[in-house]
């Protein structure tokens, strides 16, 4: 089926229910043909020349007319004023009806827009709420650390004050005030290898006094020997220490000191005794912790203490007596 306006410039060819989707489709530039010849019969040149068959000459060209047209000019106007409010109305609504959708699509979109943007804006706060929180949480934690390495430093050197507290009560135990001290010395063997070697030449005994009130003393022995008797004695010396009442003391020195190695079956211990010299600074009132040691650096040979007759060594144990002589 041809379309009436081919010679116009409409150029369709099709099926009647493609015609109908054609005419829907180009309505708008069938419009503007018709209005194209409305404008020239207004301006009083006639635009076609209508046949008796209603056929009509646009430009050299055929084309079919509605038979309405025949009467002429004012039923062009006619058509054109209802062809005009027909498809102008159509438009019209149509236009205003995507625009009311568009409108209406927009407005949920910027309401969807305005609600995640509170919602930002909330999670945006709790966020701000939540890194101040752990920010704070951090600066505890730092708090907390640094008062646990102050309390670390504090628990080491409490731990320093009880060992040697610890020692000064061991020490305490074993302090006598009666000029006599019994020194038990373990663990023989590897003292002894010790001081062969050097690395611990030489043990001090417990302090222990002359009296309640009197001079404070302690032993000094090489295992290994000093001095004359290095390397064949043990030499065992007398050391007068730095003492709480030294100062109603009378100087220097004078008390006789006695040694004993004592053989632990009781049948021949090995006994050595001194006076003191009062020229020597060691008997003067000490002016440091401790005067320079006195004594007897040939105190017992090795040899002897090592032979298997004698019980100088029990249980890897050794015992030094020391006895003051207050009354001399």
């Amino acid at each position: 089926m041809d379309c009436p306006y081919t010679s116009l410039g409409c150029t369709y060819r099709g099926s009647r229910d493609k015609m109908k989707e054609h005419e829907k489709s180009a309505a708008a530039f069938h419009l503007s043909l018709v209005l194209t010849i409305l404008r020239q019969i207004q301006s009083g040149r006639p635009a076609a020349a209508v046949t008796e068959n209603g056929f009509g000459a646009y430009n050299g060209d055929v084309i079919k007319l509605p038979s309405s047209l025949h009467n002429g000019e004012s039923v062009y106007e006619e058509i054109a004023a209802d062809c005009g409010h027909h498809y102008g109305a159509m438009m019209t609504s149509d236009l205003t009806s995507r625009i009311c959708a568009l409108e209406n699509r927009i407005q949920v979109t910027e309401n969807i827009i305005t609600v995640m943007n509170r919602e930002i804006d909330s999670y945006s706060a709790k966020l701000t709420a939540a890194q101040e929180q752990i920010d704070q949480e951090h600066r505890k934690v730092r708090a907390c650390e640094a008062k646990m390495a102050d309390l670390c430093c504090t628990i080491a050197q409490k731990e320093i004050e009880v060992n040697e507290l610890h020692d000064h009560l061991t020490n305490l135990q074993q302090t006598t005030y009666d000029g006599a001290l019994l020194w038990k010395i373990s663990d023989f063997m590897k003292k002894c290898q010790d001081a062969s070697a050097g690395r611990t030449i030489s043990l001090y005994s417990p302090a222990f006094y002359t009296a309640r009130y009197g001079y404070k003393v302690c032993l000094r022995i090489y295992l290994n020997g000093d001095g004359a008797g290095k390397g064949t004695h043990i030499s065992l010396f007398f050391a007068i220490m730095r003492g709480e009442y030294d100062v109603l003391l009378s100087w220097p020195f004078r008390h006789k000191v006695t040694f004993m190695l004592l053989d632990q079956s009781n049948r021949e211990h090995v006994i050595d005794a001194f006076r003191p010299d009062h020229a020597s600074v060691s008997f003067h009132r000490p002016v440091s912790d401790m005067n320079v040691a006195s004594g007897c650096p040939l105190f017992c040979p090795l040899s002897k203490l090592q032979a298997v007759r004698n019980n100088y060594v029990k249980d890897d144990t050794i015992f030094i007596r020391c006895i003051i002589d207050t009354n001399s």
